[in-house]
């Protein structure tokens, strides 16, 4: 007798796991993968509604329900195949309830014949297709809620009634935002630090679906898009054009300085670089940009040396220009850079020096610059052309000087050419001494100089390298 009840207990739970396992599933229709979770204003999108883990059903009836009406209207139904030549499949009842914002949509699908084995397997019950408004408040949840659901399903010879698992599942809306030019990070203040989002997308590209903000502007006002499958991304399309470019640099420096919003002082920090480690291999390469008519605030690019299996970028830096911001890449093949200035960039000039390490006897060929642009001080995004960069004996300077001084006097020693010039410059640009041509023994005077730091160049054939900092005391 007990061997009975436990057979039977046995069947029971296994009855019990089959009503239990069986469920509604919701799968969009118009995206996937991330973009599944959320719906975007001024697009429409598509849900399919299936039965799962359920044989031989015939008929399936419920209430969908959702609390955003002003935000998502229902726009139209598809039949589905899964029923068969006589399926009923069709939308019941659709009514709004104003008092408390839910709409609600009553459906029945089936085959449209009594319940048999024939009846199919794992039906697909219907496809809605629903529409996002554009006055949708970005940011908001809109949840969808199903009730008085029932199956229709054959069962050991008999038509049963099964009301399967019911999940509620939820899309997150997304809208119109304000973009503010050159702020980046969203944080209310343009700063150097907004330099550092830019690049780390240049970087690592990315694949999202983008908008552009019409009219496109760089003013400093907020301008309306609508917000790009990921969100960050949005605010650091400054320019509005729908891809992230250099010209978004630009744009920062434009706007740099200003706010719209009370910021937290731990949000003022300055952005800044720790320093370029320099060994006997660096090479430093200077960067030209040929005459334009315009005068420019600031300078953005890009420099790849991947073809270069033996060379890796170090970094860049500037003199005459106070800032200066880059990131490398992991591997340290590609730099992206912005140089800007408080007053104006001079042009057909050295603007700034491209260091990287190479093995001894590099063969460097010219070495160009992607997506240079320039940034005017009327707003104005012009393309650069710049003169290649290699190195030929005539503008490559190995960093192979070290600096040492003491007391009153400075000394050079170099394992290669020694220089026919060299200049000291204070830490705000200004020239304060210059020696031509170099001593024999690279001695050089300082102790006229008053206390602070100084950078130090050192000149050949007309190209000017940067080296060391030494603080003069």
């Amino acid at each position: 007798m007990a061997k009975y009840i436990q057979i039977s207990l046995i069947l029971l739970a296994i009855a019990c796991n089959q009503l239990f396992s069986q469920t509604i599933s919701f799968e969009r229709t118009d995206v996937e993968g991330k973009r599944a979770n959320f719906v975007t204003a001024t697009f429409s999108f598509g849900i399919d509604i299936r039965i799962d883990s359920i044989a031989h059903c015939s008929n399936v009836a419920f209430e969908l329900s959702h609390n955003k009406t002003s935000c998502i209207k229902y726009s139209g139904m598809k039949i589905s195949e899964d029923w068969g030549l006589n399926s009923v499949n069709h939308i019941v009842q659709l009514d709004v309830d104003t008092n408390t914002d839910i709409a609600r949509i009553v459906v029945e699908a089936g085959t449209g014949l009594p319940a048999d084995s024939n009846s199919p397997d794992n039906p697909k019950i219907i496809h809605l297709d629903f529409v996002v408004n554009p006055n949708a408040i970005h940011g908001e949840i809109v949840d969808f809620t199903l009730s008085k659901v029932r199956a229709t399903v054959f069962m050991d010879s008999a038509v049963k009634l099964v009301i399967p698992n019911i999940p509620k599942f939820s899309y997150r809306i997304h809208s119109y935002i304000d973009v503010w030019p050159g702020d980046t990070d969203n944080n209310g203040e343009v700063n150097a630090i907004d330099h550092a989002l830019i690049s780390q997308y240049l970087l690592e590209p990315y694949k999202t679906r983008a908008f552009k903000r019409n009219p496109t502007s760089t003013l400093w006002q907020p301008q309306q898009v609508i917000a790009w499958d990921t969100l960050a991304a949005t605010y650091v399309d400054c320019d509005g054009n729908g891809v992230i470019t250099n010209s978004d640099h630009s744009v920062v420096i434009y706007n740099m300085g200003k706010s719209w919003a009370v910021v937290p002082q731990v949000q003022n920090a300055t952005f800044h670089h720790t320093g370029i480690l320099k060994t006997e291999n660096t090479i430093c390469l200077p960067i030209h940009i040929n005459t334009v008519n315009e005068k420019l605030l600031g300078i953005a690019g890009t420099i790849d040396v991947t073809a270069y299996s033996n060379c890796k970028l170090t970094g860049i830096e500037s003199i005459e220009n106070p800032f200066v911001h880059y990131l490398i890449n992991a591997d340290s093949t590609r730099i992206n850079f912005v140089i800007g200035n408080n007053d104006y960039i001079n042009s057909n000039d050295v603007v700034g020096y491209l260091y990287l390490e190479a093995q001894e006897n590099a063969a460097i060929s010219e070495i160009g610059i992607d997506d240079f642009v320039g940034f005017t001080e009327n707003g104005n995004i012009i393309n650069l052309e710049h003169t290649p960069i290699n190195n030929s004996i005539d503008n490559v300077i190995t960093n192979v000087i070290s600096i040492s001084y003491s007391n009153e006097l400075l000394y050079l020693s170099c394992n290669s050419k020694l220089p026919n010039k060299i200049t000291l410059i204070d830490c705000l640009g200004k020239t304060i001494a210059e020696y031509e041509p170099a001593s024999a023994n690279n001695v050089y005077r300082i102790g006229h100089l008053p206390a602070g730091i100084y950078f130090v160049l050192s000149q050949y054939f007309n190209k000017t390298g940067l080296f060391n900092l030494p603080i003069i005391e």
